[in-house]
């Protein structure tokens, strides 16, 4: 019988781009699995350096949209999807650490799909205004405005 210690196994995470208590959670994974790859919207090296013991961090799409990294609030109408564009076919078991987004992450109908699902994500409910304001002050560009005819 193979042991759940013998399966390929990827994580995965909302963003890797701050410290705190679901950042734990995923270093206890880590010591778990450490050959597990740690799947992500967005990485951000410089304010995530807890993450450099992954064997990879590998981030989606939206890591190349400007303003993600650190806004990713930004986006979140695409982040779904990013997570839905990744692939974890060769995968036996996927563990999943969110508070929004991650836990959508398509698998095959014979890879595990473990949640550990967190709180509701706080700035859809604690930071309505921040988040009012931080979008009001994106501007679009003028060819994004024009009236497509």
């Amino acid at each position: 019988m193979k042991s759940f210690l013998d399966e390929k196994v990827a994580l995965v995470y909302d963003r890797v781009n701050k410290w705190g208590g679901a950042e734990r959670v995923l270093l206890a994974l880590h010591e778990m699995f450490p050959n597990a790859p740690l799947y992500t919207a967005v990485y951000d090296q410089n304010r995530a350096p807890w993450a450099k013991v992954f064997p990879q961090v590998i981030p989606t799409f939206l890591q190349k949209f400007p303003l993600a990294k650190s806004n990713h609030e930004l986006y979140p109408w695409l982040t779904p999807m990013a997570f839905e564009s990744l692939n974890f076919d060769n995968y036996d078991l996927v563990i999943s650490v969110t508070s929004a987004d991650a836990k959508g992450i398509i698998t095959k109908p014979g890879t595990f799909h473990l949640c550990y699902c967190l709180t509701p994500t706080r700035y859809l409910w604690s930071h309505a205004s921040s988040l009012e304001s931080l979008v009001s002050t994106v501007k679009l560009p003028a060819s994004s405005t024009r009236r497509l005819t």
